[in-house]
């Protein structure tokens, strides 16, 4: 095994829980720490495949996940919030502007004590980061409403399944959007361990058939 490549899946993996960013999607950290663990058990073919399956979703979680949050503002890197917030008239020190205002008053009160002790670091209050995450939730889910929505052909009739699917997510989202964001976040899980199980099954597809495999017999 690449211990080079391990160590350093295994560093970005501790860096990202670290500063809380493997709460951002839980199931796709947790499909990718698994999928790492694996590696060290494996060998050979086996271990190939899945160097370049983790080697893939780690990239993946970096563009598609941790890039986006971070902009957003809902990570925890307090000093980096702090220099940001510091910018006048940036989009993100609005942002956060905005979302301190939507905190209860009593959390106010809090940080309203703080800033006269003297402290100059900037405290991520529960309810701030509750509300980063809610708004991170209902971005995600919003986005793969869309792509619902464009997997349903033009001329789908009423009882076309794509179409079916994504009425239900509209009325889902119009019901109770709390329980449309948990919808979507299990319907996320069994994806990743589905492909979990398909990249099983073609390693030891791969396995057997090599296992098979005679060797060729020389001429006299």
């Amino acid at each position: 095994m690449n211990k080079e490549a391990f160590d350093c899946a295994a560093k970005q993996l501790a860096d990202w829980r670290e500063r809380g960013e493997d709460a951002l999607a839980p199931s796709r950290f947790y499909f990718i720490e698994a999928l790492s663990k694996r590696m060290a058990r494996q060998d050979g073919d086996a271990l190939r495949v899945l160097q370049e399956r983790l080697s893939r979703q780690l990239q993946a979680y970096q563009d598609e996940i941790v890039e986006p949050a971070r902009l957003s503002g809902q990570c925890q890197d307090e000093t980096r919030i702090q220099r940001e917030t510091q910018m006048t008239g940036g989009p993100l020190a609005e942002l956060l502007d905005y979302a301190a205002s939507q905190v209860p008053q009593s959390n106010a009160g809090h940080r309203a004590s703080q800033s006269k002790a003297g402290q100059g670091e900037l405290s991520l209050e529960p309810a701030l980061i509750d509300y980063f995450r809610n708004t991170w939730a209902s971005v995600s889910a919003n986005r793969m409403l869309r792509q619902s929505g464009d997997q349903v052909p033009d001329n789908a009739g009423p009882l076309n399944s794509s179409g079916l699917a994504h009425r239900s997510l509209i009325l889902m989202q119009t019901l109770s959007p709390g329980y449309l964001r948990h919808f979507l976040s299990y319907m996320d899980a069994l994806s990743w361990m589905e492909q979990l199980n398909d990249d099983r099954s073609r390693v030891d597809g791969k396995s057997a058939a090599a296992g098979k495999r005679k060797p060729a017999q020389r001429k006299a």
